[in-house]
């Protein structure tokens, strides 16, 4: 078949790149061309990593009769979600998720409304414009706004650290922001529209210190050598075949926590702007950093189906955030405070 194709593992990726695991019509194919070619661990490698599976039974493909197992198919693939690489995954989480952060914002009567956020630059925090609009335009409760890391519970669900709290910046706050939209506010269930290029709900907070240069941790004041914190580069997301959601949260306000969703991303809005997941957030998750399974970052978290039986958890594509970003001139160097 392809197996005497010098350029076999160099071209079928790019075939396999435009299948859609969905598309029953190709099974077929990609079971007879694992079955014959002698480069079946090329092909089985390329699946995984392009979120495709097979089965080696297909009870429902007209006119197939059940193909009998090899000896190498014993163990097959069930469904479309990818096998995690272990070192991907404990490092990516190691290195993320201490930039990740719980948004502290008081109200008039003390009571917090929390939000997540995360770091993009040495202090500057990324967030939702809906988390800190009830203070926007109210400046003593503003300057009262805090971000806390390293909030987190140990595995008997005790506190392990209340984290560290770092006050946004007195004299320049917001560095950025971008209002909500309408859709985002009503929570809009048709997702086939067009969002507002402008209208990208986010907020840039600039910090008081440089905490993403500051070591991190317990007893972190006292370090002297320590790794510094880090922050998560913004940058342009290419992959649009990615299904999978990973989203760092303090829901309710709570300790960290992580929400896996494999396979789960269920549609993108017409110019891709917004897109829609199966993975469990609450309250206070809004502005938390969307993962896919690299923990490569792919959007902000922004809200969540309004109906009683909910359906579906939303965020912002990374690069209508960097576009409206790149219109307003953004420069870490120049916005910091």
């Amino acid at each position: 078949m392809f197996s005497n194709n010098d350029n076999f593992s160099q071209d079928l990726p790019i075939f396999i790149s435009n299948l859609s695991s969905n598309n029953r019509n190709f099974i077929p194919f990609l079971f007879a061309l694992q079955s014959d070619t002698d480069d079946a661990d090329i092909v089985n490698q390329i699946i995984f990593d392009h979120g495709l599976s097979l089965q080696i039974y297909e009870n429902n493909i007209p006119n197939q009769n059940p193909q009998k197992a090899s000896v190498k198919a014993l163990q097959n693939l069930l469904n479309a979600s990818p096998m995690l690489d272990t070192d991907v995954l404990l490092k990516g989480l190691a290195r993320n998720k201490r930039c990740v952060c719980r948004v502290e914002v008081f109200n008039e009567q003390g009571k917090m409304i929390p939000g997540t956020g995360f770091l993009v630059s040495p202090n500057q925090v990324l967030t939702n414009y809906h988390v800190i609009e009830p203070v926007l335009n109210t400046p003593e409760l503003l300057e009262r706004v805090k971000c806390r890391f390293d909030y987190e519970k140990s595995i008997n669900n005790t506190e392990f650290t209340s984290g560290t709290e770092f006050q946004i910046s007195q004299d320049n706050p917001v560095a950025l922001s971008s209002n909500y939209s309408s859709y985002d506010d009503y929570g809009e269930p048709n997702l086939n529209i067009e969002y507002p290029k402008d209208q990208c709900d986010y907020a840039l907070l600039n910090l008081e210190e440089k905490v993403g240069e500051l070591p991190f941790g317990l007893n972190a004041e006292n370090t002297f050598n320590g790794k510094e914190r880090g922050w998560i580069n913004l940058k342009k997301y290419d992959d649009e075949n990615n299904r999978n959601v990973l989203i760092l949260q303090h829901p309710e306000g709570q300790s960290q926590k992580l929400a896996i969703g494999l396979n789960k991303i269920i549609g993108f809005s017409s110019q891709k702007r917004r897109f829609r997941y199966e993975v469990n957030t609450m309250h206070g998750s809004s502005g938390a950093p969307v993962f896919n399974e690299k923990f490569e970052l792919i959007g902000l978290h922004n809200m969540g189906d309004p109906r009683y039986i909910p359906e579906f958890n939303q965020g912002i594509n990374i690069n209508t955030i960097l576009i409206d970003l790149s219109i307003k001139n953004y420069n870490p160097t120049i916005c910091t405070g």
